[in-house]
């Protein structure tokens, strides 16, 4: 199974981890977005390996719910060296003040980070899954399809002077339409080119 977002945290965090995924729920609406949180213990080592792996692996992104706990959780340790590993996108978004171990600080130094404190978690969640789609729609744009390229950069050029906190509508409307261009047939793609595709807010 595909994911979006990878959700990596401390169990002692379960509680604001599932604020967390409230506010994900809240924008399946807009898209057909999928989350990984294991809310239950997996029993036995390798099966959590295989479990774990195989969803970072499926994940476009992993979401580390940076805390004292998760900070010093050897599940956690390994969730981020393993996404390092194979070049998954880390959003580091710390849910209180604390200061990292070296070895992660160092493995996070390059990666995206927000505070809770600055930053609620439907801003953060927004940021995420902005960027998620809009990896997602620049992968279609470089499909060799004749039409839907030069629509989908006219619309990433617009998204560029979008505010942020009100972008992820329009990305999600866009990568529709990016699909929707690409699953029709060749054969209609002189008919598609005479009509103008327009995505609202």
């Amino acid at each position: 199974m595909k994911y979006d977002v990878f959700i990596s945290y401390s169990r002692k965090d379960s509680e604001f981890a599932e604020k967390v995924c409230t506010a994900f729920n809240t924008y399946k609406a807009y898209h057909s977005f999928d989350y990984f949180f294991d809310r239950e213990a997996i029993k036995g080592r390798q099966e959590y390996l295989k479990r774990i792996s195989g969803a970072i692996m499926e994940s476009k992104v992993v979401l580390f719910l940076s805390s004292n706990n998760s900070a010093t959780s050897e599940f956690c340790s390994k969730e981020l060296n393993f996404a390092d590993k194979h070049k998954k996108p880390i959003y580091q978004y710390r849910i209180e003040d604390f200061e990292l171990p070296y070895d992660l600080d160092m493995l996070l130094c390059n990666q995206h980070y927000r505070q809770f404190s600055d930053f609620s978690i439907e801003e953060m969640v927004r940021e995420v899954l902005s960027d998620v789609l809009e990896c997602e729609i620049k992968e279609i744009a470089t499909v060799s399809v004749s039409q839907p390229k030069p629509i989908i950069d006219n619309i990433l050029t617009t998204i560029a002077a979008v505010p942020r906190i009100g972008v992820l509508p329009v990305l999600a409307a866009t990568a529709i339409v990016a699909k929707q261009l690409i699953d029709k047939d060749p054969k209609e793609s002189s008919v598609e080119k005479e009509k103008t595709y327009q995505v609202g807010d």
